[in-house]
């Protein structure tokens, strides 16, 4: 059946007035030509590289533009259309068959003749220089070319992979030297249509109105677009003559299959003649062409039928104007808190309240009055509790500003966290800075949108007549298209998370690297980078240095600490001297540095260690003695937090409420219980401490509240853990110097109590031992004196001051044996598929499986939804639902029939719980409750061994 389809389809095929098709609605020409335009217009504006990198940019983007669909002209890929327009369903292609409407391979070696043309036409001096003033310097060398040809054929033959292959011969399993010979005599039975395709292609692109705002800074394209026609045909006779000398009946002469294996062998060797550096230098080219035009091709496939208006809507790279005065943070600053003197042009504080206020006010001061350069790397380093956010805001800001006046482009801020529950905040502090006129928080989301696994998916895009805001002027987009317009960053600021910038830069599979060319010209901050894994560092340092030098993007890292993750001499330090003013803490006229002046905390460390029980009895005995403090614990398991949580609800505790933080938490609950502790906190600040409507509260948590939580208390218990982490715990004791009598940082080692060997939980989370042994030596190097406390026993006690002083040395010290020499060698050797298994910022615990809880109206909305089959479009929101348990728990639930699968194709997509079970094993109070005993039917030795982070 298949035979007589395709041969009626071939006379069809075969007639000089077929038009190719790139898929049903749109022909071969007009897409080529779409995206051709469009990447001309983004270049034209955002290319801001050094004169090579600009040159081979342009080039392998224009030859990659060009001929990535080349191969959609033989016949069974157009069969393929042919069968979807006519709705005829005949025959499907016979698997033996199907290898003909592969399009990617015969594309590659189609790009690879076009290179050789264009190289031989730049070096022709005579024929430049009667259509061009452009001189000799602009002849390709020999080494640019192979560059150009490894970019080229790379980008083009993994333009439809899930990510970019290694193993070319994988591309060619399938042929037989015959093979080609069939490919041959389709290609010698239309050579007019492909040379009227050509002509087409050629008359469209010229034709395209040039913005005469613009002065080209195009040369390659400006002088290729001229000459495509008679380049392509000329690419095309010599791809048609390599298939022509394939003689089957002559055993001497090569076969074309071999003959394309050893091409591929000439493009693998063009890598290994690189040092480390040019193969990262190489890396962030290739993934940058890639990106670039894999992202054209979807945003065409996507917004082209005639009948879809969007394509106008959304352009591929929309400009960015949504400030003119580059003091627009400042003047936002002034409002509350100081004043902005326009005769003199400075930023001026007002008096502070105390010295944090004072901290705040000099590091904005400060980081206002650098001069940043763009593409450059820089470092802002201050306390916990700095205000560092709108001091960041405000240096991109400014940055963007000079951005446009130095290159006329307005470039992208990104803003990255470390964990998804700070992204609101950031996103609300931008929204309070762009608000409208009239005081309504409705921001497009060309203006701001958050990329991370929980937030919203929709997309807002407003419609202004006049000065006012109306309703009918917004327009709201939800589902696929609202999905890939947020995560191809196509907003003027980006909040997101350090998991989707480093798995964009350093994970190349093709969901992460579609938004790799937004980093390019891109003002990147990456607040709390301590947070980054320490084996990751080395890797992260050079893939942000070689990414900053050759792509044009300026990278500001902000921390409480100083993490060694770039080299010293290639950063320079934000407002560094801001620490050094001489200030006041006492009515009395002596003066110290500021550095010396904020000393919010006194760490308490014991070096003995105490078992779970023991310390939870000492514990008790200190909150009963201490009736008006607000106490944060914070341990390192789960199961540490809910045991102690349990002891102490035993205990009648006056005036005392209990909280419970832990991932075992729903997202959506956690952050609910969050925003009550801060009123709670707020609250208690203001009344007196022997106000009868005080009513303290103590929070046992884990580490879910390390950073971006922003939290004051007078004490705060930590189970022992890293330097860096014992930091960022540190910054929620007496954060803004709210308590009078100063706070206290309890710091203990506590045992496992299911442990055979009596390890700490420490080791259950961090398991390094070098790291233990570096923190306890800096502490106590750190301490002043040895000392005896009534509860716990003998400590060191060390001041915030004396703590600050030796991070430097911390981070030297447990940096030195973790470079990653492995990722470094694949980097070298751009072994793609090994980069994307061996980088994973966030590391899954080993038999660990998500669990959807739907415990309310909206969450059993979704899962209605996704068990009804609508698979393809689980909403962000979905996750708010979700946590993490052990996969015995979860055997054991499925046993009992408390847990339940949604499946896709008798695929797994999650588990849920059953919704009349809920009420037993979730609770708002403590979360996922999975310690029950023994008559549940869990084994005690699971429960016991359950401790997660």
């Amino acid at each position: 059946m298949f035979e007589k389809d395709f041969k009626n389809f071939m006379e069809i095929w075969e007639d000089p007035e077929f038009i190719f098709l790139a898929r049903p609605d749109q022909t071969l020409v007009d897409h080529i030509s779409n995206i051709f335009i469009e990447l001309k217009e983004y270049l034209r504006s955002y290319l801001s590289f050094s004169t090579q990198i600009n040159k081979i940019i342009q080039i392998s983007l224009l030859i990659s533009t060009i001929t990535h669909d080349f191969g959609k002209i033989l016949p069974h890929f157009q069969y393929k259309i042919y069968r979807e327009i006519n709705n005829r369903h005949p025959s499907p292609i016979p698997s033996s068959e199907i290898k003909f409407s592969y399009h990617t391979l015969i594309s590659a070696l189609f790009s690879i003749c076009l290179c050789d043309v264009i190289c031989d036409f730049a070096n022709h001096e005579k024929k430049i220089q009667m259509l061009s003033s452009l001189d000799g310097k602009y002849k390709i060398s020999e080494n640019e070319l192979k560059i150009i040809k490894y970019l080229v054929f790379n980008t083009i033959l993994n333009h439809h992979s899930p990510y970019i292959f290694e193993n070319y011969i994988e591309f060619i399993s399938d042929f037989r030297s015959e093979d080609f010979n069939v490919i041959f005599s389709y290609i010698s039975s239309i050579i007019s249509n492909i040379h009227t395709f050509f002509e087409n292609l050629s008359e469209k692109i010229n034709i395209a109105k040039e913005n005469p705002t613009h002065n080209s800074n195009l040369p390659f394209y400006d002088l290729y677009q001229k000459e495509l026609n008679n380049l392509l045909k000329k690419a095309f006779i010599k791809f048609k003559n390599d298939l022509l000398s394939l003689n089957p009946q002559n055993p001497l002469d090569m076969s074309y299959r071999y003959r394309i294996k050893k091409d591929f062998k000439k493009i693998e060797n063009i890598k290994k003649g690189f040092n480390s550096s040019d193969s990262i230098n190489l890396y962030v080219l290739q993934i940058f062409v890639a990106s670039l035009l894999c992202d054209l091709d979807i945003w065409d496939a996507r917004f082209f039928p005639k009948e879809n208006a969007k394509q106008h809507e959304f352009p591929f790279s929309p400009p960015f104007k949504s400030f003119k005065d580059e003091n627009i943070i400042v003047n936002f600053v002034s409002k509350p808190f100081s004043k902005f003197s326009q005769k003199l042009k400075k930023f001026e504080p007002e008096e502070p309240k105390n010295v944090i206020y004072e901290l705040r006010n000099q590091l904005f001061k400060k980081a206002n009055e650098e001069e940043l350069d763009a593409g450059g790397i820089f470092m802002l380093s201050s306390p916990t509790g700095a205000g560092k956010t709108l001091t960041l805001l405000n240096l991109a800001v400014k940055l963007s500003c000079k951005y446009e006046k130095k290159y006329s482009f307005r470039p992208k801020i990104i803003y990255g966290l470390p964990f998804i529950s700070i992204g609101s905040q950031v996103a609300n502090q931008i929204s309070d800075i762009f608000e409208n006129k009239d005081n309504k928080k409705i921001l497009s989301s060309s203006l701001l949108t958050i990329d991370n696994y929980v937030s919203d998916i929709s997309w807002r895009e407003e419609y202004k007549n006049g000065s006012k805001l109306h309703e009918e002027e917004i327009k709201m987009i939800y589902g696929k298209d609202a999905k890939w317009l947020i995560s191809t960053w196509r907003s003027e600021f980006v909040v997101t998370t350090f998991v989707k910038i480093f798995n964009s830069l350093i994970k190349p599979l093709k969901k992460n690297f579609l938004k790799f060319h937004r980093l390019a010209n891109s003002i990147i901050i990456l607040d709390e980078v301590q947070c980054l894994p320490i084996k990751y560092w080395g890797i992260i340092g050079k893939i942000v240095e070689n990414f900053s030098h050759l792509l044009n993007s300026t990278f500001i890292l902000s921390t409480a600490t100083l993490p060694a993750i770039i080299h010293k001499d290639d950063t320079e330090m934000i407002a560094k001297d801001h620490l050094k003013k001489m200030v006041k803490i006492s009515p009395y006229p002596n003066e110290i540095e500021l550095c010396q002046a904020i000393n919010r905390y006194t760490i308490f460390y014991f070096e003995r260690e105490f078992l779970l029980g023991e310390f939870i009895d000492s514990f008790l005995d200190y909150v009963s003695s201490n009736p008006n403090k607000d106490i944060l614990l914070v341990l390192n398991t789960k199961w540490a937090t809910i045991k102690t949580f349990q002891e102490l609800s035993k205990v009648k505790l006056k005036n005392t409420k209990i909280e419970l933080l832990s991932t075992l938490v729903l997202p959506k609950d956690r952050q609910h219980k969050i925003e009550k502790i801060k009123f709670h906190l707020k609250h208690n600040t203001q009344l007196s401490s022997l106000d009868r409507k005080k009513k303290r509260i103590i929070v046992i948590s884990t580490q879910v509240i390390e950073a971006g939580v922003d939290f004051s208390f007078s004490v705060v218990f930590r189970d022992f853990a890293p330097l860096d982490s014992i930091i960022q715990v540190a910054g929620r004791c007496n954060r803004n110097l709210e308590y009078d009598d100063g706070g206290l940082f309890f710091l203990m080692k506590l045992i496992d109590p299911s442990d055979k060997n009596n390890r700490l939980f420490f080791h259950r989370i961090y398991e390094n031992n070098m790291v233990k042994n570096i923190t306890e030596n800096i502490l106590k190097k750190a301490s002043s004196q040895n000392l005896n406390h009534e509860f716990f026993g003998k400590y060191f006690k060390i001041e915030e001051p004396q703590l600050r002083s030796e991070f430097d040395q911390y981070f030297k010290e447990i940096v030195k044996p973790n470079t990653t020499r492995v990722l470094c060698k694949e980097f070298k050797n751009l072994k793609f598929n090994l980069l994307s298994q061996n980088f994973n910022l966030i590391e899954g615990y080993p038999n660990q499986v998500d669990l959807f809880i739907p415990i309310d109206t909206k969450a059993k909305k979704i899962h209605k939804g996704l068990i009804k089959g609508h698979i393809n479009a689980i909403p962000n929101k979905f996750y708010r639902y979700t946590i993490t348990i052990n996969e015995n728990i979860l055997q054991s639930l499925q046993t009992r029939n408390i847990v339940s699968t949604c499946l896709d194709n008798d695929k797994i997509l999650y588990y849920y719980l059953k919704e009349e079970y809920i009420p037993e094993w979730y609770s708002k109070t403590t979360g996922f409750i999975y310690n029950k005993d023994i008559d549940t039917g869990i084994p005690q030795t699971i429960l016991k061994n359950l401790h997660l982070n």
